[in-house]
């Protein structure tokens, strides 16, 4: 086979590669992007979704290289495998670590989970900033507290946020997305109203949102094993086959055609010879 009609056949290849996976692997992005976003997964179960979204992405990208090597059944495989089995292992984790933190969330117990006793000292902590500040803005003639917009205003704010950094972050979160304040007991909502407004425990409303996610990241896992199960049997009854009626188009070229083309050649020699020799 020429060059040319080799490489043809190696794009043509490369855009059925290509066409499986956006198939099977782009109906998991708005999933896993939708569950790596969320503020309550990023601080309870962490950034891993990100992982599944970088390997999806780069076996999106996979067909490319078979314009420039010749693909085997292991790479095709192995670019459906891998990924598959990574959204597998992550959706496993956010299982395990989403139910184990929304059900602390929901428990009576604040302190079952290390992050809900950080998170419940550091609201603790800005509670006493906030009264420590609405008294001395009190102290001062023409400034009244009722102009201050959050704890955030504070001067001693900036202090204490050096050693909660993440948990303020956090909190101050669940304030502008839930009518709450706190994780475990109710309070003053201190990053959006301070003056004394009273709101319920944000720990039901994080857990709810955390039991979507888990939900999601189910949905995931049992669409990943349905995907690794079936490329068992399409491996043998189909990507193997197809890989080698690939090789044999594309390895049969020169080396094969170079005597067949030998031989028509001296068959037509031999029709012309007998054509020159036959006698009126």
């Amino acid at each position: 086979m020429k060059s040319e009609e080799a490489q043809s056949l190696r794009r043509l290849f490369a855009v059925g590669h290509g066409v499986a996976l956006t198939v099977l692997l782009l109906p998991v992005l708005p999933t896993a992007l939708g569950i790596a976003r969320g503020p309550d997964v990023l601080f309870w179960v962490g950034k891993s979704m990100l992982m599944v979204i970088t390997a999806t992405l780069l076996a999106l990208a996979l067909p490319l290289l078979s314009t420039c090597f010749r693909p085997t059944g292991k790479f095709l495989s192995s670019s459906v495998m891998i990924p598959f089995g990574l959204m597998a292992a992550i959706c496993i984790l956010h299982r395990v670590r989403g139910r184990w933190a929304s059900e602390s969330l929901m428990s009576a117990n604040c302190f079952d989970h290390p992050d809900m006793r950080d998170l419940q000292a550091a609201y603790d902590a800005a509670d006493e900033v906030c009264a420590a500040c609405i008294g001395d803005l009190a102290k001062q003639e023409g400034i009244p507290p009722m102009l201050m917009d959050g704890v955030s205003d504070c001067p001693r704010y900036h202090t204490e946020a050096k050693r909660w950094r993440r948990e303020f972050r956090y909190l101050s979160s669940l304030e502008q997305r839930f009518p709450c304040s706190g994780v475990c007991y109710g309070g003053r909502r201190l990053w959006q109203d301070p003056q004394g407004v009273i709101g319920p425990p944000c720990g039901t409303f994080a857990a709810q949102t955390l039991q979507r996610a888990t939900s999601q990241a189910s949905g995931l896992l049992a669409y990943s094993i349905i995907v690794i199960v079936m490329l068992i049997p399409a491996h043998i009854w189909f990507l193997s086959p197809l890989v080698r009626r690939y090789d044999d188009a594309i390895l049969t070229p020169a080396a094969q055609l170079e005597p067949l083309s030998a031989m028509h050649a001296d068959i037509r020699s031999a029709a012309q010879r007998q054509v020159v020799l036959r006698p009126e």
